[in-house]
């Protein structure tokens, strides 16, 4: 979906984050980048990058090899969508975009 960047950066304990204004109440909140790309008040259009995962990487040695050791290393993105400031299920909206290309 098109949208503006209404926040961009480091946000306490979520790393970088990235707030989308999509439009009509509704907010994306997005967490686990390494990076994001773009400012506050740039318009994003629907599949542009907003940012990029970070490298898989923790401490070396033994133990890495256990699903909770895989788990702490693995990036992963948080996403999180709000209409009108309340959280809403995000799996229809993904249901919906399923039928798009990908890239």
């Amino acid at each position: 979906f098109d949208g503006e960047i209404v926040l961009a950066g480091p946000y306490l304990r979520y790393g970088q984050l990235l707030i989308i204004e999509a439009g009509e109440g509704y907010h994306l909140l997005l967490s686990g980048m390494s990076r994001i790309v773009g400012v506050v008040r740039r318009r994003l259009l629907a599949g542009q990058l907003i940012g990029l995962m970070g490298e898989v990487s923790g401490p070396d040695g033994e133990g890495r090899d256990t699903q909770k050791a895989r788990d702490a290393v693995t990036p992963h993105l948080y996403l999180e969508m709000r209409k009108n400031r309340k959280p809403i299920d995000p799996v229809p909206w993904l249901a919906q975009g399923s039928q798009r290309a990908r890239g």
